[in-house]
């Protein structure tokens, strides 16, 4: 359609929707604006819808699983194991044992003392300057970080720009991938979520989203806690878009430390900061003796004589984390202090041989077994204690609707409700999670081998069962909050499966997964490693191999697939390239040939969007010599080919998209048919078959209307509208960008700026310079306003403006803005677009006088055609609109093309 290179699309480009079940999707094209073509009502897609806010306070037991799943334990209608009562559904539950006492909040405590920490941290704040709070994990760091947020000063110089960004769940104590670190595109996504910025459905890449968080900085006074910071810090390979290449989590943070709008307040266990950072380190002390003696006092809540405590003060080291935690067990076990005293002399006993890395970690240690042993949870220690390994292990937490399975304690509580009163786990939405210090100990001290945990087992058991192809976004909702429990277990899994069927079996659970993200949740992935590195035979031994071995090839090249898919909804066309290009090896390899046929079509998809019409046309050539496919995939596989022929202005391309409209009134449903009409109108519009133009055109928009594609409708009235343009009927022309902009107001306002770059098109043709400006501007600042900075849409407004200052005779300005277009689409794969600008700064050089540079750029956009198999002749004459086309007085480059620059 016309709108291939001119619309201001603003980065709106859409990402691949999952659109079929295992082993392969079929060929889904997707045009150069980057959307997605459904080739029928059934496989559209649909936007991510915004799941409710979950902010309930924690719930007892009144939630039902989601799933029918198998109890953890083997239990009798009446008995649990050991004699543990069953949970009896027609009674209340019984009320033998000990019951715990409501919880008191540890988050609401008064921090003894603080105050003075509290205050100079705030003043120092106060007076600009950014703050890292070192200290031990289980220190009190974050509860400190939380007083100061909400301290009065705070309160009234920031108001409700108060954020609390916590990256604790972000589990990087993984034993497997010790070299982890947190993902870049992960730290954004916390960042935008917490600020309300992350909208359902948002196309954007990260960096787009980057940089409107950047502006909203600019005109907001903002407080940022951002808590455990360590995380952000390490290093992550990772492979990205020329873009993104230079963007690490430090940078990002570095770049808002130099706002002025922007305070920065960090808490991590880690001395060592980026050295550019700017910031004033502030060590968080343990808690002296008088401090600890209060805080626990505070929590245990009885009478108790103080100097009987008085070793056990010492021994806690000032660690508020374990006064808490020993305060809460001895009060929910109503314990005297001498008993506390004898309880936790066991307890640190007990841990003596453990691997706890410092005297902190021991101390946490001794915490936690002192808790697994006492009264309240007696006859549950293992359920108690597996529970806590899931929890340290799964950096999101575990579901409590799972939880629910587990038989009662003999007071009629569950398990995790005394866990959480003893304070070791707490809610999160709707799962149980633990602070990252204990997260830590436990998987230190206990090992990270949790593959015979009973409660992994179910949990893992659990997500196979969710995890099948075919599912709609309401049936994987339940993703959104566990993706990264996901991840990690998958890893774990493959990483120990040294079973060729069983490693097949991960792979077919891990697909699915991909392919959900790849729609709905378009983040980097710490599966592509993992399956990346899952061994194979070598060529020469495949056709030897067993029929699962060959399974498991089959299936990786399935996985590799997925990662493509996702890496391309991420704009990393380079990662979706190598993985193709991985996936077809091993298709080759297994003679798979609806695996060698899909990533040959994915390929040269891939290949048209970037300009490579010669590498495409290799892969389509093969494609349509191999099998006969469906007969929508050969509809798909002639649209492709007439692309690359429209693009290299070859007239064949007419009759490639009459034969797609055939196809598609035979065999296929209108998603076809409106990819032939968008097509063919094209071609009839290059070929001043105007009539034609707007035939196919007028058919588009009543399929659109009917289909509710309001996308694809307001590129085909923007289409249309330059067919009234040509023909010189500019009230209808203004008619339809009218059409097209309420449709944009209604779908995606982004689009808006689209309408008003055409209109100071038609402004500038007038001869009304100055409304052409004003329209170019309203265009930019929808476009900034946005955030949809470096993309198409303000590459192309920069475009316009640059061509519109050079008709106005303004060489430099013009050049200023043309090298500004130029400088973000070098980053896109518009390379046609690259060669006008090209092209045009040539003419300036020439009618400045320097006829070197003029050659100079000349020569640099021909490369750029002969790159992508266009011939510079026809640079403007095929898939562009006369809009982007410099008049005829500009004969520079018609002289380059004929030689004569060159004498």
């Amino acid at each position: 359609m016309l709108h291939l290179n001119t619309s201001l699309v603003l980065g709106n480009v859409a990402r691949r929707r999952a659109v079929s079940r295992l082993p392969w999707r079929p060929f889904t094209a997707v045009s150069n604006a980057g959307h997605k073509i459904a080739t029928d009502k059934s496989l559209k897609s649909t936007k991510c819808c915004p799941l409710p806010a979950r902010r309930a306070a924690y719930i007892k037991r009144n939630e039902t699983c989601t799933s029918s799943l198998r109890s953890l334990h083997t239990t009798s209608a009446a008995s649990g194991p050991s004699g543990v009562a069953a949970k009896d559904e027609t009674q209340d539950g019984g009320t033998q044992g000990l019951e715990i006492t409501p919880l008191q909040s540890h988050a609401s405590l008064t921090l003894f003392g603080r105050d003075v920490l509290v205050d100079k941290t705030v003043e120092t704040l106060l007076n600009h300057h950014h703050v890292a709070l070192l200290g031990q994990g289980g220190i009190g760091k974050t509860s400190v970080a939380k007083a100061i947020l909400e301290h009065e000063n705070i309160v009234q110089k920031f108001g409700d720009e108060r954020y609390f960004i916590s990256f604790d769940d972000l589990d990087m104590l993984d034993p497997l991938n010790p070299n982890a670190g947190v993902p870049w595109e992960t730290f954004i996504r916390r960042i935008l979520d917490v600020l309300e910025l992350a909208l359902p459905g948002d196309t954007r890449s990260l960096v787009d989203r980057l940089k409107h968080l950047s502006w909203k900085f600019q005109s907001n006074r903002i407080f940022l806690v951002l808590d455990h910071a360590e995380q952000l810090f390490e290093t992550v390979e990772t492979s990205t878009t020329a873009t993104e290449s230079s963007i690490t989590i430090a940078s990002i943070i570095e770049e808002l430390a130099t706002r002025e709008t922007v305070t920065l307040l960090m808490t991590t266990h880690k001395s060592r900061l980026p050295e550019t950072l700017k910031c004033t380190p502030v060590l968080v002390q343990p808690l002296d003796i008088d401090a600890t003696r209060e805080t626990f006092v505070s929590v245990y809540e009885s009478p108790c004589d103080e100097g009987v405590l008085e070793p056990l003060f010492k021994d806690l080291l000032g660690v508020p984390l374990a006064v808490t935690l020993v305060a809460e067990v001895a009060r929910q076990n109503h314990w005297t202090p001498e008993e506390v005293v004898k309880a936790w002399s066991e307890a640190k006993a007990s841990i003596l041989s453990t691997s706890a890395e410092d005297d902190t970690e021991r101390v946490l240690a001794a915490s936690i077994s002192l808790a697994l042993d006492s009264e309240v949870l007696s006859d549950a220690k293992e359920e108690a204690f597996d529970i806590l390994r899931a929890a340290a292990f799964f950096p999101q937490g575990v579901q409590k609707a799972i939880l629910s399975k587990l038989p009662l304690l003999p007071s009629g509580q569950s398990i995790d409700d005394v866990l959480f009163a003893l304070g070791l786990i707490h809610p999160k939405d709707n799962l149980l999670t633990m602070s990252a210090p204990l997260r830590k100990c436990i998987s230190t001290v206990y090992g990270a081998d949790i593959g015979h945990s009973p409660l992994v087992i179910h949990i893992r058991s659990f997500y196979s069962s969710q995890l099948t192809p075919g599912k709609s976004l309401e049936e994987f909702s339940w993703l959104f909050s566990e993706d990264k429990n996901v991840e990690k277990l998958l890893v774990y899994d493959l990483k120990r499966a040294d079973d060729t069927e069983n490693i097949t079996d991960i792979l077919g659970t891990i697909y699915p997964f991909i392919n959900h993200l790849a729609p709905h949740m378009t983040w980097s992935t710490s599966l592509e490693q993992a399956v990346i590195n899952t061994p194979v035979p070598h060529e020469d031994s495949i056709q030897s191999a067993s029929s699962q071995t060959r399974d498991l090839v089959d299936m990786k090249a399935v996985c590799l697939c997925g990662l493509g898919d996702l890496a391309l909804a991420m704009q990393d066309h380079s990662k979706a390239m190598k993985m193709w290009e991985e996936g077809l090896k091993l298709s080759r390899l297994v003679d798979s040939e609806d695996g060698i046929r899909n990533f040959i079509n994915r390929l040269a998809d891939l290949c048209i969007t970037l300009g490579n019409f010669p590498k495409a046309q290799e892969y389509l050539k093969e494609t349509l010599e191999r099998p006969i496919g469906s007969s929508e995939e050969r509809a798909l596989n002639f649209l492709a080919l007439g692309r690359i022929k429209a693009y290299t202005g070859d007239p064949q391309a007419a009759e490639l998209f009459d034969r797609v409209l055939e196809m598609a009134q035979d065999h296929n449903g209108p998603g076809i048919a409106k990819l032939g009409l968008e097509w063919r109108g094209d071609v009839a519009y290059h070929q001043r078959d105007h009539e034609t133009a707007r035939s196919c055109l007028e058919a588009l928009i009543n399929l659109c209307k009917q289909d509710r594609d309001m996308v694809r409708l307001f590129h085909a009235l923007l289409a249309l509208h330059a067919v009234a343009i040509r023909e010189g009927d500019v009230g209808e022309a203004m008619k339809l960008l009218d059409q097209a902009k309420k449709v944009a107001m209604d779908e995606d306002p982004g689009l808006v700026a689209s309408t008003y770059a055409l209109t100071a098109s038609i402004a500038e043709d007038a001869g009304d310079l100055d409304g052409a400006r004003i329209q170019l501007k309203k265009a930019l600042v929808e476009v900034r306003s946005t955030g949809m900075l470096e993309t198409q849409g303000e590459g192309l407004a920069l475009y316009l403006s640059g061509r519109l200052e050079l008709l106005a005779g303004d060489y430099e300005k013009s050049k200023t803005l043309f090298q500004e277009a130029l400088f973000i689409y070098r980053n896109l794969p518009e390379v046609s677009f690259e060669a006008r600008i090209l092209r045009a700064l040539g003419e300036i050089s020439l009618l400045e006088g320097d006829r070197k540079a003029a050659l100079s750029s000349f020569r640099d956009a021909e490369k750029r055609c002969d790159s992508i198999g266009t011939h510079p002749d026809i640079l403007y004459k095929c898939m562009c609109i006369d809009t982007l086309a410099l008049p005829e007085r500009f004969g520079g480059w018609e002289s380059f093309l004929d030689g004569r620059m060159e004498e």
